[in-house]
């Protein structure tokens, strides 16, 4: 049984390829799901049991970048723990060779102006008397328990204005980082996907025990913004960051953005089309001709949402289908005749009939 007071520490390095973990993490809202996958080698005895999941679950996390420089193969030195954001654990997986863990991301661990931009941060010190102390100095392990320290948080809706000012402070902590610069991180973060036609924000939810999505209403248009950094001067030729969907569900009514190097909110739009049934589809963001430009790295995620569907059209239609019949029987009163209910339901039928042999036809499926 693991003590209450405990949290989890789980770390990702300034090593490549792992500094794209840090990329997804300041991209990412809070509510979405991330994993990560931590070797054998790297893992305390008590997380190599099968049975992990049930005492790790539900638990809290500090999602840490931990700043390295490698002395020789697998012996990397402790420069600086850098906490990102809270996160809460939903399921672990221990597979002989690795430690798979599926966690919610939470609250923003807040960061203070600093004046020496070269400085380690505040919270480094904090973090490392929590770390094991065979792990202090050279990396030992990448996951493991710790007494839960005072840190400061930020949810992601407070204020909007509060939440950019602290990424930004985060991500200025981090530029500094040789690793960054030599790879031309592009810090980005995705802000807000909005319904365009009601103002209203829209949210993840959790879909079975492994994936978040946006849902999303059917025949509707969404606006997608994305708060975007490039702190190491200008791009040598802009590109475009680009949106990819199942067009035969979403359509980009403007999906790409030009990337210019700097500061810049990008701004997509994206129409659902119309469905009487629910359907899933996704939101691929990636880098245009990330060939040409693989010099600079940037969060791609892959965003999975869920159209929800309307009967909408089909109520509609059905009311014309009887409007005839009932003007085809008030008619027949207004001229004094007996109301006859035979023709009014064989032509009602036929309608019907008809109706649905064109949605049958023509009606888009999910």
């Amino acid at each position: 049984m693991v003590d209450a007071e405990k949290v989890l520490f789980l770390l990702t390095s300034t090593e490549f390829p792992y500094i794209r973990d840090a990329l997804d993490l300041l991209f990412l809202p809070s509510g979405w799901y991330y994993r990560f996958r931590y070797r054998n080698v790297w893992l305390p005895n008590e997380f190599k049991k099968k049975d992990v999941s049930n005492e790790l679950k539900g638990m809290e996390a500090f999602l840490i970048h931990l700043h390295v420089t490698k002395e020789s193969a697998d012996k990397y030195r402790t420069l600086e723990f850098i906490p990102l954001r809270k996160a809460k654990i939903i399921d672990v997986k221990f597979y002989e060779e690795f430690l798979w863990i599926l966690f919610e991301l939470g609250d923003w661990v807040y960061y203070r102006e600093k004046n020496g931009s070269d400085a380690v941060n505040d919270y480094h010190e904090t973090f490392k008397r929590a770390t094991p102390l065979d792990s202090e100095e050279y990396l030992k392990y990448i996951i493991y328990f710790a007494n839960r320290p005072e840190v400061e948080t930020l949810k992601e809706t407070e204020p909007s204005e509060n939440v950019i000012a602290n990424w930004f402070r985060i991500v200025k902590q981090i530029k500094r980082l040789k690793s960054y610069e030599e790879h031309g991180s592009i810090f980005t973060k995705l802000m807000d996907i909005t319904d365009i036609k009601n103002n209203k924000r829209i949210l993840p939810k959790p879909l079975g025990e492994a994936e978040t999505i946006y849902e999303l209403q059917s025949d509707s248009e969404y606006r997608i913004d994305i708060l975007q950094y490039y702190p190491y001067g200008s791009i040598d030729k802009p590109f475009n960051l680009v949106i990819n969907t199942d067009d035969r569900k979403i359509v980009p009514l403007k999906g790409e953005a030009s990337i210019q190097g700097g500061y810049d909110r990008l701004l997509f739009i994206l129409q659902s089309r119309y469905f009487e049934k629910s359907c899933n589809s996704f939101i691929e963001i990636h880098a245009e001709n990330q060939g040409q430009h693989d010099r600079y790295m940037i969060s791609e995620p892959l965003i999975k949402v869920r159209i929800k569907g309307s009967l909408r059209r089909m109520l509609a239609g059905l009311a014309l289908i009887f409007m005839g019949p009932l003007l085809l029987g008030i008619s027949q009163l207004l001229s004094g005749q007996v109301l006859n209910p035979l023709p009014i339901a064989i032509t009602s039928l036929g309608s019907l009939i008809s109706a649905l042999g064109i949605y049958i036809l023509y009606s888009e499926r999910s």
